[in-house]
C-alpha cells in the first residue's frame, strides 16, 4: 500500500500497487530475472508466453480475428552498478550500468546482490570526506567512488559480495503531493506496469486482433533486447513505452521543458536515436483526444529508447514512443504523476483495439 501525503492516511489503487511492487524489484541492467518472474505471476490470464534465450519476456494476447502485427514494448531493467573489485580495507569498486549522473550518487543506499537472487546485500555509496578533496567544488567522478557494505576489510567483504555482483539503488516507494509517486526504476517499470493492466483489460474483452506485449532486457546499456524481439515478432507496428524526461521544474523556461507532469503520455516525433512515423504519432494523438484521454507531443528531440532498435531491424516497423514524463530519471527518485500513468494505460488500451483503423490508412497510401 502506497503511504500518502494527502489527508495523512494510505493511498491504495490496485493500479499504484502494481508499479510500487516492480518498483522495489532488484533488476539492474543483465540482471532482470526477479524482474521477468515478478512480471508473469502478474499476468497469470494472458494466452501464450516465450521467454527469448537473451531474457526478454513476450506476452501473447489473442484477438477475434486477424489483423495488422502490433507490438507493445517495455524494458525490465534499471540502471545500476556491477561490482568491479574489493580492497583490503573491504570497500567496493564498480562500474556503472547506464547513464547515473556522478552529481546523483553519493551518499545513497543501495543493494547488491547475485543473478541468482541468493544474495542480497545493503551499502551505501561513500567518497572521500569534502576536506580531503582539495576543495574544488568539483562532483567527484564515478570511478573515485565506492561502496560501503560495513566490511572491516577483504575477507568480511567477500563473504557477501563478489566480483561481477550487481547493484540498483534502494529506495522508498511512496505517494506525496498533487498525485506524485516516487520510488526508483520508473524508467521503465512504469512501462512494464502500463502493459501489464492492458493485458488484463483485452484479456477480459478481446481485441479485434492478437497483440504482442514484450518486457526486453539491457535497454539501459544498448538496444539488445528491442531488437531480439522484433526479430523474433517481425512486428508491423510497434509502441515503446517509457519514462522519460520532462524538465518541468522550477528556473526551467517553458522552451526547454519537455513535457508537462498531469498532462498525459509524451508522443515523440523525433528523439537522439529514432525520428517516428508521423503517420502513427499523429493517429495516437486523435485517438486520444477521441477518447478524452490525455496525452501531449514532447517536445524536445532528447533521449532515445527501445523504438530505435525495433526501428532498425528485420523490415523495420512503424514505431512511435509513448512516454511517461518524470522527475530526476535515472536517479534513486525518479517522480512521475499517476494521472499520467493512468492516461498511458487507457490509450495503449484504445491503440490495441483500433490499430486497424492506422493500417487502413497507411495501406490507403501505399497502394
Amino acid at each position: 500500500m502506497v503511504q500518502g501525503s494527502e489527508g495523512g492516511g494510505a493511498v491504495s489503487d490496485r493500479r499504484t500497487d502494481l508499479l510500487e511492487r516492480l518498483s522495489g524489484a532488484f533488476g539492474p541492467s543483465g540482471c532482470e530475472r526477479e524482474v521477468r518472474r515478478m512480471i508473469t505471476r502478474e499476468i497469470g490470464c494472458a494466452d501464450a508466453f516465450e521467454v527469448l534465450p537473451i531474457g526478454d519476456l513476450l506476452v501473447k494476447v489473442k484477438g477475434r480475428s486477424e489483423g495488422p502485427r502490433l507490438m507493445f514494448d517495455a524494458h525490465m531493467d534499471e540502471v545500476g552498478f556491477m561490482v568491479e573489485s574489493i580492497d583490503d580495507d573491504g570497500f567496493i569498486k564498480f562500474r556503472t550500468l547506464g547513464g547515473i549522473d556522478a552529481r546523483v550518487m553519493c551518499g545513497r543506499r543501495v543493494t547488491l546482490g547475485s543473478l541468482d537472487g541468493l544474495k542480497r546485500v545493503p551499502g551505501v555509496i561513500s567518497s572521500k570526506p569534502i576536506h580531503l578533496l582539495g576543495g574544488s567544488g568539483k562532483t567527484t567522478p564515478a570511478s573515485e567512488l565506492y561502496i560501503s557494505i560495513g566490511a572491516k576489510d577483504r575477507a568480511s567483504a567477500e563473504k557477501y559480495v563478489s566480483v561481477g555482483d550487481y547493484g540498483c539503488f534502494d529506495t522508498d516507494f511512496y505517494r506525496f503531493g498533487d498525485h506524485k509517486l516516487h520510488g526508483k526504476a520508473l524508467d521503465d517499470r512504469l512501462g512494464c506496469a502500463v502493459q501489464i493492466e492492458a493485458i488484463h483489460r483485452l484479456t477480459a474483452d478481446r481485441p479485434p486482433q492478437d497483440v504482442w506485449f514484450v518486457f526486453n532486457v539491457r535497454e539501459e546499456i544498448g538496444l539488445s533486447g528491442a531488437m531480439a524481439a522484433a526479430w523474433r515478432l517481425r512486428p508491423e507496428y510497434a509502441v515503446a513505452l517509457e519514462a522519460t524526461a520532462c524538465a518541468d521544474i522550477s528556473d526551467v523556461p517553458q522552451g526547454s521543458r519537455i513535457g508537462e507532469q498531469g498532462m498525459g503520455g509524451l508522443i515523440s516525433l523525433a528523439d537522439g536515436g529514432t525520428i517516428y512515423d508521423d503517420m502513427m504519432a499523429g493517429w495516437a494523438m486523435e485517438l486520444a483526444q477521441s477518447r478524452g484521454i490525455k496525452a501531449q507531443y514532447k517536445r524536445m528531440c532528447t533521449g532515445g529508447n527501445d523504438a530505435a532498435g525495433i526501428q532498425r531491424t528485420a523490415a523495420g516497423a512503424r514505431v512511435m514512443a509513448l512516454s511517461a514524463p518524470s522527475r530526476y530519471i535515472h536517479s534513486e527518485s525518479n517522480v512521475v504523476d499517476e494521472r499520467d500513468y493512468f492516461a498511458m494505460i487507457d490509450l495503449v488500451e484504445a491503440m490495441a483495439r483500433e490499430i486497424s483503423s492506422l493500417d487502413a490508412k497507411v495501406r490507403g497510401i501505399c497502394r
